[in-house]
C-alpha cells in the first residue's frame, strides 16, 4: 500500500464535495485489509478500521481507494508541508510524503503511478482513482525582433558600465545564470534549487525590470548553473538549455509560457533532453568535486551546436554536438598560458555567432574575457573587480548587443557599448601561449583608498553609540585618504550620498581608519532590518562593497570576519565593535559532562534490538536529518540538517516521543554540506569536542560546540571553534567518484585511542581511519573490496563505535539496513532490517548509558530501539568471514 496522491485545496465538488482527499494504491500482488492501516496527517492519526462497514474491506491489487475528509470521521485538512504518512498494523510507516508548496487547484502527487520511492511533484490535475497526469508544455509562443541578433557583438574594450539593480528577496536567489528569452524579451535568472526568475527587461535599461513569474526546474540535483536560449530562425525551434553542476549534464527543454496554468513547473524528466558525459570522458576529470563542474552554456543554433565551460581542474570549453548528442573537448584552457594568465576559474559563457567569438566569465578573477574559435584571445578583458565579487553569469540583448552580467546574490549589471573598436588595442588577437612580460623598471604605486563596508549594527541597544539608532562602519583598507563626498550608502535602493551632507564636502577618511554613519543626524535616517542589502558605491556608481545582512538578532552585530578585508565573508558578532576591530567569540568547552553520556557496558548485538518508537519533528521547512550525536553535557540529541543547521533535542531515557527542541546552532563556513557526526568526550582528560563531517570538502572537524547560555550560542564559527582535517592531495585524487554527493556521511569517535572512523559513502564505498595525533587519514576498511559487506550494502550513510566490545555499527540508507561488525571488517550476526521504518536513514547514534539505539531519518524523523535479549544465540553473534555468503536480512 502506497500514498499516491494528495489533493490539497481541492477545487472539484464532485469529489469528496469539495474536501481534501488522499488517494491510495495497492500495488502489490495480493488484496490489502484497510482495517490494518492508519492515515496520518503530521500527528493525528484516523484508523480505517474505526470505520463503520470497513472493518472486513479490502482493496484489490492495482486498485485505488480515494480518502475523503467529508464523511464525519476523517476531517483532515491538508497544507504545503503537512506530513501524510502511511502506517500498517505494527505501526510501522509504509508510505510517506511531506507536501510540497502547491497552489489552488494544484494536486500533490506520485511522479511514477503506484511506485513507493518515485518522487512527488505538483500536478496540474487532479485524478482520484485514476493514474496520475503531468502536463507536457507547449514551445511555440511567437519570438520576438528583440531576440534577434543583427549585427556582431562588441570587442570588450568598447563596453562601460551603465546601470544595474538588486532585487530584494527572501531568502536570496544567489543568481548563477542568464538567459535572454526573445519570446517575451526577458531575462531569465538563475537562482538556488532549480528557480528560475523571469524578470522583464525594458531596451533602455535593468532598473525597470519587474518579476513577472518564478519557474522551478523538478528533477536532477537542483544545481542548476549556465543556461541559454536556443532559438533557430529557420525552424522556430525555442528551447531552454542549462547545466546541472554536479550531474555535468546539460538539457534542453521546453520552457512553460507565461500563460499556462503550470507554468510554475518544468519537469525534467518530461520536459528536456538531457545529454552527459560519457563514462570515459566522466573518468578522466581530475575534480572530485561537485562543485567544480559545469558553470556555463553558450547556445549555436545554426550549428546545432553548444558551448559549455568547466569551472576547474581542468578549466575547459566543452563542444555539444545536439545531432549525435555527444561531448567533445573543444579548448583545453588548462594547458593554455594566455588564459590561466588570466583567469582561475570558469563560470559563465556567451556567443556571438556572427563574428564566430565566445565572452567566458570568471567569477574568481572578476574578469571577462573574448577569444576566437581558436581559443585566441582577443584585445583586453573587461575588468569586473569594481562591480562585484561573485559573477556569475553572462549573456547579451541581442537587439541591442548590451551585455549583462548576474551576480550573487541578487544582482545585475548592464554594459552597454560606446565606442567602435577600431584601434589595435581593441582587437588585437593575442598568441595562444603568452609571451614573457619584457622588464620594466619599476614605478611606485600612487597612494589610492579602498573604501570598505566594516560592520553594520542592526537593533543597536548601546545609547552611548549613535543615540541607540542603527550604524554603518566604513573602512578605508586602502594606501590612501578617501574623499567621503565621492562615495554613496544604499540601504537597499534608499541612496544616502555624503556630498549633500553640509561640511563633509571635502571631508577625508584617511588610510586605515574607520568611519561610523549614524541614522540619527537627519538626513542618513536608515533602518536596517536582516536580509537588507547595505552597500557602498563610488563616484562612478560601481558598487565597491556589499553585504546582505543576516538574520541576526537583538545585541548581535552583522560584521565582517577577517576585519577590513574585502571579500571576506560576514557574520554574527555578539560585540559592537564601533570605529575598531571587530571581535567574534570563541566558545568555551566545558560543561560537566552526565552519567547518562557514559558507556558502562557494551552494547547490544543487532538482532538483540526490537522497535520501541519513533517521533516527528514537524518544522517548516523540513530539517531533513542527516546525522545524530549525542551530547552529554545535557542528554541531548543533536540532530544536523540542511545548510550546517544542527538541532539540540532534549531526549529523556524512556523515549523520544517526548523529545523538545531546546535551540538551533548553525555551522559557519565549509561546503554547509554537514553530515555525520558525533561528540568525543575523554573520561581522562575531560576534553569534549563535536565532530562532523563535510561531505563536499571530505573534511572532519573538532570544535568547540557553544553551551546552551553562551549568548552567542546560535553560531559555530568553523574557522575560529574548529580543528579541520583532510585527506592529502594524493589522496583525493585516487577518488574515483567526482560526485560531491558521494564524499564522507558519518563519522564515530574512539577518544581513548585518539582515533576517529570516516564512512564514505560509494566509489569507493570505505571506512577511514583518522589519527588525531597526526591529523592524517589512512584507510581502515575496504568496503567495496569485499564481498560479506557488498551483499548486503550498497553505500554507507553513518557510523557509530563501541568502544568496549570494539565494534562497528555501519548504516546504508540505500539497502536500508545497520551492519554490526569487528575491527577485522568480520561482520557479526545479522544486519538490522530498516525497510518497515524509513526510506531514507541517514544517521546512527547510542544513548551511552541505556545502550538505545536510534536512528535518524530524513525529512525529520528520529526512530528508537531498544535491547530486548541477551545474544547468546549463534545466530544473534556469529562472526562471519571477511568472503562470506550473503546473509539472508530477515523479512520485515
Amino acid at each position: 500500500m502506497v500514498i499516491n496522491e494528495v489533493a490539497v485545496y481541492n477545487n472539484n465538488i464532485s469529489v469528496c464535495n469539495g474536501t481534501d482527499w488522499i488517494e491510495l494504491y495497492n500495488e502489490g500482488s495480493g488484496p490489502a485489509l484497510l482495517a490494518n492501516y492508519t492515515v496520518l496527517v503530521n500527528d493525528q492519526e484516523y484508523d480505517l478500521s474505526m470505520q463503520e462497514g470497513e472493518e472486513e474491506m479490502e482493496l484489490a491489487a492495482k486498485e485505488f481507494l480515494v480518502v475523503c475528509s467529508d464523511d464525519g470521521y476523517f476531517d483532515f485538512l491538508i497544507e504545503p508541508y503537512d506530513i501524510v504518512s502511511l502506517a500498517d498494523e505494527t505501526g510501522s510507516i509504509v508510505s510517506t510524503t511531506t507536501v510540497g508548496n502547491v497552489t489552488e487547484g494544484l494536486s500533490w502527487s506520485r511522479r511514477t503511478n503506484g511506485t513507493e520511492g518515485a518522487f512527488f511533484e505538483a500536478s496540474l490535475q487532479f485524478t482520484p482513482a485514476a493514474t496520475n497526469v503531468f502536463p507536457v508544455h507547449p514551445t511555440q509562443v511567437p519570438w520576438q525582433s528583440c531576440g534577434v541578433q543583427r549585427k556582431e557583438y562588441g570587442y570588450l574594450c568598447e563596453y562601460q558600465f551603465d546601470s544595474f539593480v538588486v532585487f530584494p528577496m527572501s531568502p536570496n536567489p544567489e543568481f548563477s545564470a542568464a538567459a535572454f528569452d526573445g519570446r517575451y524579451c526577458s531575462l531569465l535568472l538563475t537562482g538556488d534549487e532549480g528557480f528560475v526568475f523571469d524578470f522583464s527587461i525594458p531596451l533602455d535599461g535593468v532598473s525597470s525590470s519587474e518579476l513577472e513569474r518564478t519557474v522551478q526546474i523538478i528533477g536532477g540535483s537542483s544545481d542548476t548553473e549556465g543556461s541559454c536560449f536556443y532559438y533557430d530562425e529557420t525552424t522556430q525551434e525555442q528551447k531552454y538549455v542549462y547545466v546541472d553542476e554536479r550531474e555535468r549534464t546539460v538539457s534542453l527543454c521546453d520552457f512553460p509560457t507565461r500563460d499556462e496554468q503550470d507554468g510554475g513547473f518544468l519537469y525534467r524528466d518530461s520536459n528536456c533532453t538531457t545529454i552527459g558525459l560519457t563514462e570515459e570522458q566522466a573518468l578522466l576529470q581530475s575534480s572530485r568535486s561537485e562543485n567544480e563542474g559545469f558553470e556555463g552554456v553558450a547556445c549555436d543554433p545554426a550549428n546545432q551546436r553548444l558551448f559549455v565551460v568547466q569551472e576547474r581542474r581542468p578549466m575547459k570549453i566543452w563542444l555539444v554536438d545536439l545531432v549525435t548528442e555527444s561531448f567533445s573537448e573543444f579548448l583545453d584552457v588548462e594547458g593554455n598560458s594566455a588564459w590561466t594568465d588570466l583567469v582561475t576559474d570558469l563560470t559563465g559563457i556567451a556567443y556571438d555567432p556572427i563574428r564566430e567569438a565566445l565572452y567566458v566569465l570568471s567569477q574568481e578573477s572578476r574578469v571577462v574575457v573574448h577569444s576566437n574559435l581558436d581559443g585566441e584571445i582577443i584585445g583586453v578583458p573587461l575588468d569586473l573587480r569594481s562591480y562585484s565579487s561573485s559573477v556569475e553569469g553572462i549573456t547579451f540583448y541581442p537587439e541591442s548587443g548590451d551585455l549583462w552580467i548576474a551576480s550573487e546574490p541578487n544582482r545585475f549589471f548592464r554594459f552597454v557599448r560606446t565606442r567602435d573598436g577600431s584601434d589595435q588595442f581593441c582587437n588585437t588577437v593575442a598568441p595562444t601561449t603568452a609571451p614573457v612580460p619584457t622588464t620594466a623598471s619599476p614605478t611606485l604605486p600612487l597612494p589610492t583608498p579602498d573604501m570598505v563596508i566594516n560592520e553594520v549594527a542592526v537593533y543597536n541597544n548601546n545609547i552611548s553609540v549613535c543615540n541607540g539608532t542603527d550604524w554603518i562602519e566604513l573602512y578605508n583598507e586602502g594606501s590612501g585618504p578617501a574623499l567621503l563626498a565621492n562615495y554613496t550608502i544604499l540601504v537597499n535602493d534608499e541612496e544616502y550620498d555624503f556630498s549633500m551632507q553640509e561640511g563633509e564636502e571635502e571631508m577625508e577618511l584617511a588610510a586605515k581608519e574607520f568611519l561610523v554613519v549614524c541614522s540619527d543626524d537627519g538626513y542618513f535616517d536608515f533602518l536596517i532590518e536582516p536580509y537588507d542589502i547595505v552597500s557602498l558605491a563610488d563616484e562612478t556608481g560601481s558598487i565597491v562593497s556589499t553585504t546582505t545582512v543576516g538574520n541576526v538578532t537583538e545585541g548581535l552585530s552583522w560584521s565582517r570576519r577577517t576585519n577590513g578585508t574585502e571579500g571576506a565573508f560576514f557574520e554574527a558578532s555578539l560585540q559592537f565593535t564601533p570605529a575598531a576591530t571587530n571581535v567574534f567569540p570563541v566558545h568555551p568547552t566545558q560543561v560537566p559532562w552526565q552519567s547518562c553520556g557514559v558507556q558502562r557496558k557494551e552494547y547490544g548485538y543487532l538482532c538483540e534490538y526490537q522497535f520501541d518508537s519513533f517521533v516527528v519533528f514537524p518544522m517548516s521547512p523540513n530539517p531533513e536529518f542527516s546525522a545524530a550525536a549525542f551530547d552529554g553535557r545535557y542528554c541531548s540529541l543533536l540532530l544536523t540538517g540542511d545548510e550546517g543547521f544542527v538541532f539540540d533535542f532534549s531526549i529523556p531515557l524512556d523515549g523520544v516521543s517526548s523529545s523538545e527542541l531546546e535551540r538551533t546552532v548553525q555551522i559557519i563556513g565549509g561546503s554547509s554540506d554537514t553530515e555525520g557526526s558525533c561528540f568525543y568526550y575523554d573520561e581522562t582528560t575531560q576534553e569534549q569536542k563535536y565532530v562532523y563531517v563535510d561531505e563536499r570538502e571530505r573534511t572532519v572537524s573538532l570544535c568547540d560546540f557553544p553551551t546552551r547560555d553562551e549568548q552567542d550560542g546560535g553560531f559555530l564559527y568553523r574557522d575560529s571553534n574548529c580543528t579541520t582535517i583532510g585527506l592529502t592531495e594524493e589522496q583525493a585524487l585516487l577518488q574515483s567518484s567526482r560526485s560531491e554527493n558521494e564524499g564522507f556521511e558519518g563519522v564515530a569517535c574512539d577518544p581513548a585511542n585518539q582515533r576517529l572512523f570516516v564512512v564514505q559513502e560509494r566509489r569507493p564505498m570505505k571506512i577511514w581511519l583518522v589519527d588525531l595525533v597526526t591529523e592524517s587519514f589512512s584507510e581502515f576498511l575496504d568496503v567495496e573490496g569485499n564481498s560479506a559487506w557488498t551483499d548486503l550494502v550498497t553505500d554507507l550513510t553513518g557510523i557509530a563505535y563501541d568502544p568496549i566490545r570494539e565494534a562497528l555499527y555501519v548504516l546504508s540508507q540505500e539497502s536500508r539496513v545497520v551492519v554490526h561488525s569487528n575491527l577485522d571488517g568480520e561482520i557479526i550476526g545479522v544486519p538490522l532490517d530498516l525497510r518497515s521504518y524509513s526510506s531514507s536513514v541517514e544517521g546512527i547514534t547510542f544513548y551511552p548509558e541505556s545502550g538505545d539505539l536510534w536512528i535518524a531519518s530524513e525529512p525529520n524523523r528520529f526512530f528508537r530501539f531498544v535491547r530486548t535479549m541477551d545474544g547468546s544465540d549463534q545466530f544473534c553473534n556469529t562472526v562471519a568471514p571477511a568472503s562470506a555468503p550473503k546473509i539472508p536480512v530477515p523479512a520485515s
